[in-house]
């Protein structure tokens, strides 16, 4: 899995830097911001120009044109707080088929409107008009035979398309079909679904049950079982006369799919006639792995008649439980209203009403152990502040393990967290209830219960394992923020210092803040919560060892750590010269020369530091004021003056002690020089009395 991660890094970090860098014509702080957005390549975008019918969602779409004459495009402009696919539109890209706009250019721009930088998605504008718009009554009429051909057969193209290239598309659906400027449907096309996280606009009626239950922001990555369940029900869509759900909520909508199955549920009392009764029941399975395969659609196509696996209908109860004035019959409808009313929910709980439902009306007692197991262990975590709240999230999971989480409001697929984390951090929302749902492991409990099940999630724990381990040192570069990163890996950075750039890569990143600095930035320490935990999630060699230094209280260490890391950047990524940024550093350094003591590498380090910061090359700058060979060699010397400092105060102090008496202060040392004169003396008369006796 380690090495898993390290290949999804990699292909990460290669896909930023292919990123398409448009050349931005109009600059920030300019009184007269030009209009016109200018990209590599000749194409243009023009911001007063909106294209309203193009918009996703909150999504808003923009004319563009290029250079040749005729070519037409519509430009997405990605909202802040909505994660883009930006991997899938990798994808997107390699595919080639005709009934699929190509994407033409995509990348993060300054966009003038909003006086920021913002992700943008550039397509050829050639999808005509929606066949379905989203308001219009979900009943098309159309005669089999032309659905068959004129839709089915291409889109079926589409999918094969998508299978080789490994794309999930999330956002096969009536309105998003267009008649490719025909007015008989010879150019069906099948509109795009990069510009926000996977499935997030398909309304619940295109997904399956399980992903219904799901926040749209929070469906997490789908597979094609996916794109073919949404398939289905366009085909029934555009082939149905009537609408058996208009006017339902989407709560009613999945309920009503529980109890009838989806394929009843959407044809309705449409009578269908001929063999698309094989195909819609084939597509319209409920079980994933029952739904029929594109291989095995394609063989339907080509004439081959197949019998679609037979449904189970779900189990019910033989008598209902009564829950909050309501009957149930299902254990599905059950785990989905719970968390309407936590107290209702114990209450069912400590009188004993749900363990008799599902011992004598539902005949399941392996069933009632385990939830009795699964409710001792709440219970034994603590009955305090939050227990209705992990009773009701863990009772709904062990009643309909194939239903996503469900805790305080939220409904999440566990690969839809990040996603919902980082439009919840995005938008400057409280984060806590994510912190809960992670600490606690709900997620790994999730995938428990699914395994139990019998269910294959596709889903590895270790990032949720990881996630419990940041959070419970919450210091710079761990904590929620941390959490947001490794779950949600095409996030770009959330730092309040980056809240005009649109930073997805570290390369991004130290260009991000050179602007910055550019534009005026007050010196201060550049790494925060957000910018630490984003790298470490990027790249952990960028970081990671010096976390330390990052927490450190000496202000002299944190600098250093900045200023060691954005040099690791620029060193390894082969950026250019970052003068703006060098010069922040640079006004930062008086605080770290205060630790060098000797005066004369303090004012050559400051002299040589200017020289370097002119030059924009942080990677010398580091070395200058973090040598271990300088910072030795003042060591050593402050040392040894320290030493002779010592000797001296010892000598001084006895000097000191002796001049107390001044009447016998030097009388002793002057009485060792005279017997030593003395000795002397002696010494040479003896010496020449010596001398002359002898000759």
């Amino acid at each position: 899995m380690a090495d898993d991660n390290k290949t999804n890094k990699d292909a990460e970090k290669a896909d930023n830097k292919n990123e398409d860098k448009p050349k931005i014509r109009n600059k920030k702080g300019d009184s007269s911001i030009s209009h016109i957005v200018e990209l590599s390549g000749g194409v243009q975008v023009d911001s007063t120009k909106r294209l309203a019918a193009m918009d996703v969602g909150p999504i808003e779409a923009y004319e563009g044109f290029g250079d040749k004459s005729g070519e037409q495009y519509f430009a997405l402009v990605c909202e802040p707080d909505i994660t883009p696919r930006v991997r899938a539109s990798a994808a997107y890209q390699n595919i080639s088929n005709p009934r699929l706009s190509s994407l033409v250019k995509r990348g993060v721009v300054y966009w003038p409107p909003a006086r920021q930088e913002r992700y943008m998605l550039v397509f050829q504008n050639n999808l005509g008009q929606s066949l379905s718009p989203a308001d219009q009554k979900q009943a098309l009429g159309l005669h089999q035979d032309i659905v068959l051909e004129k839709i089915l057969e291409p889109l079926a193209n589409c999918l094969l398309d998508f299978r080789d290239k490994e794309f999930f598309h999330g956002g096969i659906r009536a309105s998003n079909l267009f008649n490719g400027g025909t007015a008989n449907l010879e150019s069906v096309m099948l509109g795009q679904a990069l510009a926000a996280p996977s499935s997030f606009m398909q309304p619940v009626l295109y997904e399956t049950i399980q992903r219904a239950m799901a926040d749209p922001i929070a469906r997490g990555r789908g597979r094609q079982c996916h794109d073919l369940y949404a398939l289905g029900i366009t085909l029934a869509v555009m082939l149905r006369s009537n609408d058996p759900m208009e006017g339902l909520s989407s709560a009613d909508i999945i309920k009503h799919k529980l109890e009838v199955g989806s394929y009843a549920a959407v044809t309705g009392k449409d009578r269908f006639k001929g063999s698309i009764l094989e195909l819609l029941r084939g597509l319209l399975h409920d079980e994933d792995d029952q739904r029929w395969s594109v291989e095995e659609m394609q063989e339907w196509i080509d004439g081959q008649r197949l019998t679609p696996k037979q449904v189970i209908p779900r189990k019910k109860a033989d008598r209902p439980l009564l829950f909050a004035g309501e009957r149930y019959f299902q254990l599905e409808k059950l785990a989905m209203d719970l968390e309407v009313n936590p107290t209702e929910t114990k209450r069912i709980i400590d009188e004993g009403d749900l363990e008799q439902w599902l011992v004598r009306s539902m005949n399941n007692e392996e069933l009632n152990e385990h939830l009795t197991e699964m409710i001792a262990v709440v219970r034994n975590n603590g009955q305090g502040a939050g227990y209705q709240d992990r009773l009701v999230s863990v009772l709904s999971m062990v009643l309909d393990p194939a239903a996503p989480i469900r805790y305080k409001g939220l409904h999440m697929n566990p690969e839809g967290i990040g996603t919902a984390l980082s439009q919840c951090m995005a938008k400057k929302q409280d984060v806590s209830v994510f912190a809960d749902l992670l600490s606690q492991g709900i997620p790994m409990q999730w995938i428990k219960e699914q395994l139990k099940a019998g269910i294959e999630s596709g889903i590895f724990p270790q990032n949720f394992e990881m996630c419990a381990r940041f959070l419970r040192k919450p210091h710079l570069g761990l904590g929620i923020e941390r959490c947001l990163y490794q779950l949600n890996p095409e996030s770009h950075c959330l730092s309040e210092k980056l809240e005009k750039h649109h930073v997805l890569s570290a390369e991004e990143l130290l260009i991000a803040l050179d602007n910055a600095c550019k534009g005026g930035m007050a010196p201060a320490l550049f790494i925060d919560r957000h910018i630490a935990a984003f790298l470490s999630a990027q790249d952990a060699n960028y970081i990671d060892d010096l976390l330390p230094m990052l927490n450190a209280q000496e202000y002299h260490k944190r600098i250093v750590a900045n200023l060691r890391c954005f040099a690791n950047i620029q060193r390894r990524d082969k950026i250019g010269a970052l003068p703006h940024l060098a010069k922040a550093f640079a006004e930062l350094m008086p605080t770290v020369y205060k630790r060098y003591h000797d005066q004369e590498i303090r004012e050559k380090m400051q002299k040589q530091v200017g020289k370097l910061a002119a030059a924009g090359d942080l990677v010398k700058m580091i070395e200058e004021v973090d040598s271990p060979a300088v910072a030795n060699k003042d060591f050593k010397a402050f040392k040894l003056a320290m030493y002779d400092h010592k000797v001296l105060s010892a000598e001084h102090a006895e000097l000191a002690r002796q001049l107390e008496n001044k009447k016998t202060f030097g009388l002793s040392a002057g009485r060792q020089i005279a017997a030593l004169i003395s000795c002397g003396l002696a010494g040479f008369v003896i010496l020449g009395l010596t001398f002359s006796n002898f000759f």
